[in-house]
């Protein structure tokens, strides 16, 4: 179960540690995927917790948390790496370094993550470079320092998803869409790739738009930067498609572009949605999407060990006799309508 919330300084960490140990208690076949960087950091900040530094002090509230029956991190709050990107976007969010050190910690202990990143807003093109490449640096370090064939085992990234920023509703999305009528007579670039550097050096005195100009990202670029991602970041087993940002047939597409997950369905889903998007999908059309893109669905667990293969007549989308009466053939479901329930993951295999 994926479970991430707002930042209440008011709520102890024993009331965390509580709430872990009711649902390990109850449902002890679940495993508990919870609690991404930027919420580690502020738990940081609320708890003081011993340690030099950020790794040391992630390290003692993960241990907490793990030993309360967290398995694992998702890989929220990634944004954009680049800082001059990250401060005009963050909203108050961990950066860079806090970020990724989080995840090394909890790297360290054994712990397995996943990295993403949301663009097509102010960002350049260089900054996505420079995300990826710093997920790639850092899972060779978690590699490296934590491998299988090291002295000391421990977690890596598992898996990475990008999706583009959607717009509707957000204080973001107000900024004017470039190229303006301005940018046009005078024949400037997007800010953003002026600014943008693949070392992630780049400052926002280098344009006096940056920040002011938003570039949205369609289907095709969403496609090409899910081509680059699974190139450039090839040390990280698993690339998602992201259908919850893209609906279902794009997140199809996007089997043929390097995903080779399509996520889950979902219990409950309220940052996507309120920028007025909401794609809901039941375990059933999941398979036929990845079925329909030539692969064989298979449900997995959080460390994407297969658990079955739906290859045999008794898969669920075989089982549909009549699509037309499927209860999830309205495949967009408006944002005032009930989500449904969560089944499974399924994942697109050879």
């Amino acid at each position: 179960i994926l479970m991430q919330g707002g930042m209440n300084p008011n709520l102890p960490l024993d009331w965390y540690l509580e709430l872990l140990n009711g649902i390990r208690e109850r449902f002890p076949h679940v495993r508990i995927h919870a609690f991404s960087p930027p919420e580690l950091i502020e738990f940081i900040n609320f708890f003081g917790p011993p340690g030099d530094g950020i790794v040391e002090q992630a390290r003692w509230v993960l241990g907490k948390l793990k030993d309360a029956g967290m398995g694992s991190l998702p890989g929220g709050g990634g944004e954009i790496f680049a800082p001059a990107v990250r401060t005009k976007i963050g909203l108050g969010k961990c950066d860079m370094n806090a970020w990724l050190r989080v995840m090394y910690a909890a790297h360290s202990l054994g712990m397995f993550t996943s990295a993403s990143m949301m663009y097509g807003h102010i960002e350049g093109y260089a900054d996505r470079v420079h995300h990826m490449r710093m997920v790639r640096e850092w899972q060779d370090r978690a590699l490296l320092d934590f491998g299988a064939d090291t002295e000391n085992p421990g977690g890596h990234y598992l898996g990475f998803i990008s999706w583009p920023f959607q717009p509707d509703n957000t204080a973001l999305g107000r900024l004017p869409h470039w190229p303006t009528e301005e940018d046009q007579a005078v024949g400037l670039g997007f800010p953003g790739d002026v600014v943008a550097k693949l070392d992630g050096s780049g400052t926002k005195d280098l344009d006096k738009n940056f920040g002011r100009r938003l570039r949205l990202a369609g289907s095709t670029e969403y496609l090409r930067t899910q081509a680059v991602s699974r190139l450039m970041v090839d040390n990280v087993y698993s690339i998602g498609s992201s259908w919850v940002t893209m609906g279902p047939h794009i997140g199809q597409v996007a089997l043929q572009f390097g995903a080779n997950d399509m996520g889950s369905v979902m219990m409950e889903e309220n940052v996507v949605s309120s920028a007025g998007t909401t794609y809901c999908l039941d375990e059933a059309v999941l398979c036929r999407l990845i079925r329909e893109s030539g692969f064989i669905p298979a449900q997995r667990d959080t460390h994407y060990d297969v658990l079955k293969t739906h290859a045999g007549p008794d898969a669920p989308d075989l089982l549909v006799k009549d699509w037309s009466e499927h209860r999830t053939k309205r495949l967009h479901i408006e944002n005032n309508e009930p989500t449904m329930t969560a089944e499974l993951t399924v994942g697109a295999t050879d």
